[in-house]
């Protein structure tokens, strides 16, 4: 793909994607799977009863953002890219979450808007200042750009408690998967030389986002 930026979020949205294009074969029907698992196991174990206007619109915000990490993957695992333009939506839809969820607390007197607001923030500090770090330290070799961006958003979402489990599981999920390839690939001439990362990304998010708050 020549130009990065000019790759839209729509072309492989679950569901979405299939009014754009008949060519949707090549992967079946894995991200409307995944992301009516990740809905199902949201609603499931959302920490709040679904009962009002408010946590139903969060919850389908929520929704939105999974689907948008899920068109991310696939965009990633099949250019292995990570596009700006993906990103600003991404980024758009996580901050219209966070932001509507301090003024739905705040309007509830159930929580402080502040509050919310700087422990968004501080996640963007530890899923986005440690990426850049090892992008800084790597000449991004280890890391790329895309996935800065991606960290600091993401940490923007989850906050920093779940930030720090989702570096962790980021972590383990990276070297595992590294650990499989090596076994698999071994003694073959044609090694996978990169990691789709938006891949490990996106199932890192939703895990953390969706169970997270049964580990703190």
């Amino acid at each position: 793909m020549s130009n990065k930026n000019s790759y839209t979020m729509s072309a492989t949205y679950p569901f979405v994607r299939f009014s754009l294009s008949k060519n949707t074969d090549s992967h079946l029907y894995a991200p409307e799977i995944a992301l009516i698992l990740a809905a199902g196991l949201s609603y499931v174990f959302w920490p709040v009863d679904l009962t009002g206007f408010d946590t139903w619109l969060l919850f389908v915000i929520w929704v939105f953002i999974s689907g948008s990490l899920i068109s991310l993957a696939l965009t990633n695992m099949k250019y292995l890219l990570l596009p700006d333009r993906m990103l600003k939506t991404l980024i758009i839809s996580v901050s219209f979450y966070v932001l509507t969820a301090a003024a739905l607390a705040s309007q509830a007197q159930s929580g402080s808007a502040g509050d919310i607001i700087l422990t968004s923030l501080a996640g963007v500090l530890v899923l986005g200042l440690i990426p850049y770090i090892l992008f800084q330290v790597s000449s991004g070799r280890w890391i790329g750009g895309g996935d800065v961006k991606l960290g600091a958003i993401l940490g923007l979402l989850l906050g920093w408690k779940l930030a720090l489990i989702a570096l962790a599981a980021h972590l383990v999920l990276t070297y595992l998967i590294i650990f499989i390839i090596g076994v698999t690939q071994y003694r073959l001439p044609g090694k996978l030389q990169v990691i789709p990362s938006g891949f490990i990304w996106a199932i890192v998010a939703i895990g953390t986002f969706v169970l997270g708050n049964y580990f703190i």
